[in-house]
């Protein structure tokens, strides 16, 4: 079983890095629906993927930190 630094975690979540990061995710997707909108079918799949890959992990970040806050505070 793989054990997770939630302490380690938190600290990223809250990280200047962090919020760059997200921003970065959040342009690019923009970006996609864009390019989707001027020209769907050039917009490649592999593109889609990797950034639902790239919310999906921030969202599991985000997740496990907020469930450690909610323990916290009960």
């Amino acid at each position: 079983m793989i054990k997770i630094d939630k302490d380690k975690i938190s600290s990223l979540v809250h990280s200047q890095g962090w919020k760059e990061f997200k921003k970065l995710i959040k342009n690019r997707k923009i970006e996609l629906a864009m390019r989707m909108i001027d020209n769907p079918e050039k917009v490649g799949y592999k593109e889609k993927i990797k950034i639902k890959a790239f919310e999906e992990c921030i969202t599991i970040a985000e997740n496990i930190v907020k469930k450690e806050e909610l323990n916290r505070d009960n």
